[in-house]
């Protein structure tokens, strides 16, 4: 379990004073450098564990360690996250207001101190993804499939050793969708045994190339 990169230990997590239960006595290690598809029907409990692996919900019972230590704080789990911890999400979550590079430099702030560095990084990974050319674009600018390499960059910005994506495809179409997994699955592998994906899926498709599929049921992992 301590040698994991993220692990939950016997967690529950339950809402409105115990009356709704979205996780029962969850054990979960998950290893350097693995891509873990989480699969399961809605109200499952997939995207509860995804947050409460990454610090922003916090287990009812149970325990989360990261990297072998368990946080205890809000301020610890900020700091991971803003370090060490990649998000993509289903919705983007972009700032209108800025540029695709700027999306990409805001993870960098507070890591990154001068501003030359972050720009070239910004645009490094923006070259990455095949949106050299839409740099200084704004998320209205973008197609649905842009903005979502717009978010895989910012991810990695920070060069993080856990990515979570949660539902990446849910708002493309099956095409697009296609191309933000490989490019995810790129992205994973390029970065090596040092980096760590977790994926919450609908999708059985997306698993075809992970590592493992854990399997989630009423809030209960099912299958491992």
């Amino acid at each position: 379990m301590r040698d994991s990169v993220v692990a939950a230990q016997h967690v529950s997590r339950s809402y409105d004073h115990g009356r709704v239960s979205a996780l029962q006595d969850v054990t979960l290690a998950i290893a350097r450098g693995e891509y873990v598809a989480l699969v399961g029907p809605s109200g499952s409990g997939k995207s509860t564990l995804l947050h409460l692996l990454c610090g922003l919900d916090k287990p009812t019972t149970g325990h989360i360690f990261f990297d072998g230590i368990e946080p205890t704080s809000v301020r610890q789990w900020a700091k991971l996250r803003a370090a060490r911890i990649g998000f993509v999400f289903q919705a983007f979550h972009l700032l209108p207001t800025l540029t695709a590079q700027q999306n990409v430099e805001m993870p960098m702030f507070g890591i990154v101190s001068r501003a030359k560095d972050r720009q070239r990084r910004a645009m490094a990974l923006l070259e990455r993804v095949g949106l050299g050319g839409r740099a200084h674009h704004r998320p209205a600018e973008l197609s649905g499939g842009e903005r979502q390499r717009v978010a895989i960059a910012r991810s990695v910005a920070n060069a993080p050793v856990l990515i979570l994506a949660d539902e990446p495809t849910g708002n493309l179409d099956s095409r697009t969708a296609a191309d933000i997994m490989h490019l995810l699955r790129e992205v994973h592998r390029q970065d090596g045994s040092s980096q760590t994906l977790i994926v919450v899926t609908h999708n059985l498709e997306i698993t075809t190339h992970s590592d493992r599929v854990v399997q989630l049921a009423d809030g209960q992992i099912v299958s491992a």
